[in-house]
């Protein structure tokens, strides 16, 4: 019932997305299923939707950076 935090400094203000993924199985890689869905719990900035045929762009997923800032991504399983 922990939450992960990541830290990033001496970021220059301008746009950012993040994209996160937790490897149940530590393999170093994203399962996916036959048809290129995620298997394991993914999410990006924005929360922006996974596409039918491919992840959210970075127009939908990115944020502007301006000052220190705490942004929450919700996984998708």
């Amino acid at each position: 019932n922990q939450t992960p935090v990541c830290r990033f400094k001496g970021l220059v203000a301008k746009k950012y997305a993040v994209a996160v993924l937790e490897d149940l199985n530590g393999n170093g890689t994203m399962d996916k299923t036959l048809i290129g869905f995620p298997k394991e719990p993914w999410g990006v900035s924005n929360n922006a939707p996974m596409h039918t045929f491919g992840p959210p762009t970075f127009e939908e997923a990115n944020f502007p950076l301006t000052k220190n800032m705490l942004i929450q991504i919700k996984l998708n399983q």
